[in-house]
């Protein structure tokens, strides 16, 4: 099955935040994080169904070299990213779900 993605505007925010932090320390420690995120979500959309299942809706990608999850839920052939979070986080605390 193929899938679409559709990224929560809250997502683009954290996104953002995260990518000036790194940039702040260095423009190639920026670069990377984007890769990482960009690799993860192309990973998600080849198989979503892979990854781990925090709860009846939701599933979660650790992103590597960098303390962040992408959360995410898949209806029929789309998949929706609910967020961006530090793994020392709890994604199902947040109200956004």
């Amino acid at each position: 099955m193929k899938y679409e993605i559709i990224i929560d505007s809250r997502v683009l925010e954290d996104f953002a935040e995260a990518f000036e932090y790194y940039n702040k320390i260095s423009c190639s420690l920026s670069t990377d994080f984007n890769l990482n995120l960009l690799s993860a979500l192309d990973k998600i959309l080849l198989h979503p169904k892979n990854y781990f299942q925090i709860s009846t809706k939701l599933r979660r990608i650790i992103l590597k070299k960098y303390p962040y999850m992408i959360v995410y839920q898949i209806k029929g052939n789309i998949v929706e990213v609910k967020g961006l979070f530090l793994q020392s986080a709890n994604p199902l605390g947040k109200k956004r779900f």
